[in-house]
C-alpha cells in the first residue's frame, strides 16, 4: 500500500498492478487534481479489471469502476 500525500485523509483507493496503462492514467488524474489516494497491488474485491477505483465514504468503500468510469465520474461530479 502507498499513500501519495502523507498526513492527509485518503479520498480514493485504487487496486492496481505494475505496467497497467489505465492505472497510470488514473494516477495521473488524481495527481493532476491533487487527490490523496492509496494504491493496493492486488485484485479488487468486486471489480474484474485493473484499475479498480473506490471512493472512501463514511460507510466504507464505494465502487466507481475503472479508469473510464473515473473519467466520467470526474466530469459529472468533480474529484
Amino acid at each position: 500500500m502507498a499513500s501519495r500525500t502523507k498526513n492527509q485523509p485518503v479520498e480514493y483507493v485504487m487496486y492496481t498492478m505494475n505496467g497497467c496503462p489505465y492505472c497510470n492514467q488514473a494516477k495521473a488524474l488524481f495527481e493532476y487534481y491533487g487527490i490523496n489516494y492509496e494504491l493496493k497491488y492486488e485484485k479488487a474485491p468486486d471489480w474484474d479489471t485493473f484499475p479498480g477505483i473506490y471512493k472512501v465514504t463514511e460507510d466504507g468503500l464505494s465502487l466507481i469502476g475503472g479508469f473510464s468510469e473515473l473519467a466520467k465520474y470526474s466530469y459529472d461530479n468533480g474529484l
